[in-house]
């Protein structure tokens, strides 16, 4: 399934804006959304930086992972699926946790 450039550019509006409300209501979580979802102005960008983060500190790892999820767009598309499929639900608040995917 191929996902376009607006469906991506709405979840991670999404993203971003709930993102803003728990930094709102818990600003405790307020470094962590920040250095996590808000200071990254792509979806891609936040993706590899939580992968590189939540597993080996290496911005080698950081580069590898932006370069796959900015240049598969089948990759893209398949994260983009699920996230949508997660919005639905209801529940992007399991970005903010540390979990294993």
């Amino acid at each position: 399934m191929s996902v376009t450039e607006e469906e991506d550019a709405w979840l991670w509006i999404q993203i971003k804006a709930e993102a803003k409300r728990d930094v709102e209501a818990e600003p405790a979580l307020t470094s962590y959304l920040y250095s996590t979802i808000l200071s990254h102005l792509s979806l891609d960008r936040s993706l590899s930086f939580h992968l590189y983060s939540s597993t080996l500190l290496s911005t080698l790892l950081y580069d590898l992972f932006l370069n796959a999820f900015s240049s598969d767009s089948d990759l893209r598309s398949t994260v983009i699926t699920n996230l949508c499929g997660v919005a639905a639900m209801g529940f992007f608040f399991f970005w903010s946790k540390s979990y294993e995917f």
